[in-house]
């Protein structure tokens, strides 16, 4: 293997590997993933400056959002699975 061989198995790696949830969430149509992740992230940011006093309102809004995003999610498969032949 040569040097120029070994640069790029590391830049396939460590910089193509580390966009890889940016990649699923474009390339895969996984757009709702993407939804979830920043309303999560934002709570995980306001809620310890709104709230400071309460830790466990954090897992509260965090298991509400993912339940929102579950049931969502069922709601769609269904009425995609009524929609197709």
């Amino acid at each position: 293997m040569t040097i120029r061989e070994a640069q790029e198995e590391m830049r396939q790696v460590y910089v193509d590997g580390a966009i890889g949830p940016f990649v699923s969430v474009t390339l895969y149509g996984l757009p709702h993933y993407a939804i979830a992740g920043v309303l999560m992230v934002a709570a995980g940011v306001a809620l310890p400056s709104l709230r400071p006093g309460e830790f466990a309102l954090g897992g509260w809004v965090g298991g509400g959002l993912l339940v929102v995003l579950g049931v969502a999610l069922l709601l769609g498969r269904r009425a995609r699975a009524r929609h197709s032949p």
